[in-house]
């Protein structure tokens, strides 16, 4: 009885379920049916005629669909009055039961499942290993009839010539000779197949030499880059720093400079304030001794007159040369004090004019002999100062040697061509060879010179005014590209033995550098 019931509240179960499966897809199939509708509607020209047939179209088919519905609906309603009636213990047990017969039934479909999964992949192995073995059986068949047919082939035309071979003693000589070429030509095949399996297994090896030797390469070129990359980083976060250094030097130079002008001007002006006191109160006790000697002279004359008016009244003549010579020599006298006092006045102002004009001079001189420079260089075919400097500065690929030999280069001039190199990675050689006006004031300058660029090698600074060479061994510590340096006559042993072992250290490294680019080219 109880199986009897499980089985009924089973099928009730599966008609529920069947159901409210077939309702969820009448009423999706409504609105689906309706939404095709609307949007047919909307497609269509609007009038009455065309919603019509429309509605002739579509009304079976939702008539057909809602008559479902109801249906499903009314067979719901009947299976809920039966399974409500069954007691509640019943519907516990029959629940469990058909879970448990509904569970079982999916695992089992599972395994089923995967079972015949299995079995359609091992019959598929087993089809494809079977479909190779006939391949592979084809093949050996075929080489075999080959070699069959190729046996036959020989052993008849062994045959014929062993028939023929007692015949006649030519053919006997022409078997043995094509014999001899069988075997020379078996043998040459050998050789040939030993030959070609060499040549393949020399040519993998050297296919693998070749794929190593690009892995190296493109390993190296990467190694390369990343060095180079870190090196321009480094270069310029080099330049930002020296860069915000040489503002912060010109900046305190400038301020320096200007303090030592204001400091200049005001011992010139106290200097030239003095001066004048001096001169004003010279001119004062000179202009007091003119006069009181004017007028000591003057009353020894008019008593000399007096004398001769008195000893010569009767000659009119004699009085009115005594007189006329008077008026003279007051005026001489008067004269004189006034040029006295212009010419000390004359003698300050031509002495300021002097040193204006030695100092416009001295500009003068300098720019002549630049002028005059400029002009020996273009007789010689060489370029102007400013055309090397501005050359340097654009970067210019075709000038790597700068030769500034015998330009009297002044230090300004100097710094010049320090800032333009700094930012140069093409020049290669700078000769800066006689140029005697270059001294100790631009050391640091010089000491940028192997500090900023990269790519400067030789750089040659005999004949320069310096003694000073403290920066410049400070900073050519830290070069490495540096391999050439040439030096004045003052620079000491000891400067010279640690620019020696620079040059040493970079000219090592240069050689290094070349085997390894060498090595890496042969490979």
């Amino acid at each position: 009885m109880m199986i009897v019931r499980s089985v009924a509240q089973l099928l009730i179960d599966r008609a529920h379920f069947i159901s409210n499966s077939s309702l969820k897809v009448l009423t999706w199939n409504i609105d689906v049916v309706n939404t095709v509708k609307s949007k047919v509607v909307n497609k269509l020209p609007q009038g009455y005629l065309f919603i019509r047939i429309v509605d002739l179209f579509f009304l079976p088919l939702l008539l057909a669909l809602n008559f479902c519905k109801g249906i499903v609906n009314y067979s719901e309603s009947l299976l809920k009055e039966k399974s409500s009636k069954a007691p509640d213990a019943e519907k516990n047990t029959i629940s469990k039961v058909v879970k448990k017969a509904v569970k079982q039934t999916e695992e089992d479909l599972f395994n089923q499942q995967k079972e015949h999964e299995k079995k359609k992949r091992q019959q598929e192995e087993e089809k494809k290993k079977k479909e190779e073995e006939e391949k592979k059986q084809k093949e050996e068949e075929r080489i075999k009839q080959e070699q069959k047919l190729k046996q036959e082939a020989e052993a008849k035309k062994e045959q014929e010539l062993n028939n023929k071979k007692w015949e006649n003693l030519t053919l006997r000589l022409e078997v043995e000779k094509l014999e001899k070429e069988k075997q020379e030509k078996e043998k040459q095949d050998a050789e040939k197949k030993k030959k070609e399996a060499q040549e393949k297994r020399q040519h993998d090896i050297e296919e693998e030499k070749k794929r190593k030797a690009e892995e190296e390469r493109i390993r190296h070129e990467e190694q390369e880059r990343i060095k180079k990359e870190h090196a321009k980083q480094k270069k310029q976060e080099k330049k930002q720093r020296k860069k915000e250094q040489h503002e912060h030097d010109e900046e305190e130079r400038q301020k320096e400079q200007a303090r030592l002008e204001q400091i200049k001007q005001e011992e010139e002006q106290k200097r030239i304030q003095e001066e004048q006191k001096k001169l004003e109160a010279q001119l004062v006790v000179e202009i007091e001794l003119a006069a009181r000697q004017a007028a000591l002279e003057l009353a020894l004359e008019q008593e000399k007159l007096e004398q001769e008016r008195i000893l010569a009244l009767e000659a009119e003549r004699i009085e009115k040369a005594l007189l006329k010579e008077q008026n003279r020599h007051d005026t001489i006298l008067t004269t004189d004090v006034a040029a006295k006092t212009d010419n000390i006045l004359k003698q300050k102002m031509a002495e300021m004019s002097r040193m204006a004009a030695e100092s416009r001079t001295k500009e003068y001189q300098e720019r002549q002999a630049r002028e005059e420079s400029d002009r020996e260089l273009q007789a010689k075919n060489k370029p102007s100062f400013s055309e090397l400097v501005e050359r340097l500065s654009r970067n210019d690929k075709d000038l790597q040697t700068a030769d500034f030999f015998n330009y009297h280069i002044t230090n300004n001039e100097l710094k010049q061509i320090v800032d333009a190199v700094e930012d140069n990675d093409v020049i290669l050689e700078l000769n800066l060879r006689g140029n005697t006006l270059i001294n100790n004031e631009v050391a640091h300058d010089l000491a940028r010179l192997v500090d900023g660029s990269e790519s400067l090698r030789r750089l040659d600074l005999t004949g320069l005014s310096i003694t000073n060479f403290g920066p410049l061994l400070d900073k050519l510590k830290d070069n490495t590209v540096i391999t050439h340096l040439d030096l004045p006559v003052e620079a000491s042993d000891n400067v010279l033995e640690r620019v020696s072992d620079v040059l040493k250290r970079n000219n090592e490294e240069k050689k290094k550098s070349l085997a390894k680019a060498l090595q890496s080219a042969a490979n």
